[in-house]
């Protein structure tokens, strides 16, 4: 059975998309990175690992995750002469 088939039967907070999945699991690898970077540094510089204080500021630091890019709707893929066409499609 394809992943599409198998996803028909879930509603859509119990399945998520294969690129989606990716994109999850590569955020939390990146996370997992930039806190062992950090730990790195604190046990190299202070010879221990972080406080919980310190540990709060790395995660305060942390730039976020990769954006999620959605796909394009059929409102943003009009042109402006598709849209004096069709006005139904804009609104």
């Amino acid at each position: 059975m394809d992943e599409m088939a198998s996803n028909r039967d879930r509603t859509p907070q119990t399945w998520m998309p294969a690129q989606a999945l990716h994109r999850k699991m590569l955020n939390r690898e990146l996370r997992a990175a930039f806190i062992a970077g950090a730990e790195e540094q604190s046990n190299r510089e202070k010879g221990r690992s972080l406080s919980k204080a310190e540990f709060q500021n790395v995660l305060a630091r942390y730039p976020g995750d990769l954006p999620q890019t959605q796909r394009p709707t059929a409102q943003s893929c009009l042109t402006p002469s598709a849209t004096a066409l069709w006005p139904e499609a804009s609104g």
